[in-house]
């Protein structure tokens, strides 16, 4: 089967093309599904991506939380380690 047919074949199927991609090129790109390789589709990895959106969906709401005052020292005094730890001090 050609590529475009293929490429349709998973429009009709519901899937949605890169957004990168057509922003790019001005077409519909499925490179992302089409060239990933097999070991990328197994149940190992899909709960090892659950487990990190798990993960993420937590620390965005957890930043959403956050009072930005409270965000911007810690941020800050991480800053002022860094460069504690960049100068020797």
């Amino acid at each position: 089967m050609a590529r475009q047919q293929l490429e349709q074949t998973l429009l009709e199927m519901g899937f949605e093309a890169d957004p990168m991609a057509k922003n790019r090129k001005n077409r519909t790109d499925f490179g992302y599904l089409l060239e990933m390789p097999l070991s990328r589709l197994t149940a190992e990895e899909m709960h090892r991506l659950a487990e990190r959106k798990a993960r993420r969906d937590a620390e965005l709401e957890a930043a959403k939380q956050a009072e930005w005052r409270a965000t911007w020292h810690s941020e800050l005094d991480r800053l002022a380690a860094a460069i504690r730890k960049k100068s020797g001090r």
